[in-house]
């Protein structure tokens, strides 16, 4: 008996029973189509959320999810451990600040203006010297400030928008999803678009203390979604 028993410790500390998995805060901007929510904060529409919840399942983490201004999870995501912020881009500003799984979704990036603007704009050269409205901490922002253009960030997009419409700014560049956010927040038509800027692609950033080999099953289980077509089944 005694034999058994000092038998059964040996086979379970070479072999435990009970794996530990690591538990991450995936922190999401509100995304019309893809993450929307009643005022309390309950989430209603979660096309994104059941995603990342199946990729997290396929690589042993246990996921927790908070709604969060894209620039309050980008700051979280860089400074709070286990922690990640969902569709964020990834440019050699903030490429050394995460640990980046993805992509995970793509977006056009827009240009527009005031609809009663009649300054011959027409390309994003056109815009030079002239003041646009931007998400802070957004891919976009982080595109334009790097090429040279003078920018006004701000928490929300649908500030942007009003500030478009009374003439604060003179443009308003924004990824195509939160652009559509903002016009239903503020129940108004679309801008003057200007131009179509080019598409960019939206990762999970992650904080660099998660493990690398965390990181690896994340990744692993995206591009395994996203072979298998399941990406494009839920509108990713």
């Amino acid at each position: 008996m005694k034999k058994n028993f000092f038998g059964l410790i040996f086979l379970f500390c070479i072999n435990p029973i009970v794996s530990h998995s690591e538990t991450i805060t995936f922190l999401a901007p509100e995304t019309p189509g893809l993450i929307t929510s009643r005022d309390n904060g309950k989430m209603i529409n979660k096309a994104a959320i059941d995603f990342i919840h199946v990729v997290a399942s396929r690589a042993g983490v246990v996921d927790m999810y908070e709604i969060a201004p894209l620039a309050k999870a980008y700051e979280l995501a860089e400074h709070q451990s286990a922690t990640c912020a969902m569709g964020i881009g990834r440019d050699n500003v903030n490429e050394s600040k995460f640990k980046w799984v993805g992509p995970i979704v793509r977006q056009k990036m827009l240009l527009y203006a005031n609809t009663n603007d009649k300054r011959p704009i027409r390309t994003l050269e056109d815009a030079r010297g002239l003041v646009i409205g931007v998400g802070r901490k957004s891919a976009v922002a982080s595109k334009l400030k790097g090429s040279g253009f003078q920018v006004e960030e701000e928490e929300n997009e649908a500030i942007n928008l009003s500030k478009l419409a009374a003439k604060k700014i003179d443009l308003w560049a924004v990824n195509a999803i939160p652009a559509v956010a903002a016009m239903r927040e503020l129940n108004v038509a679309e801008p003057r678009l200007v131009t179509i800027i080019g598409t960019i692609d939206g990762y999970i950033a992650c904080n660099r203390q998660l493990s690398d080999t965390t990181i690896e099953h994340l990744n692993n289980a995206v591009r395994s979604l996203e072979k298998s077509g399941e990406m494009s089944k839920m509108g990713l």
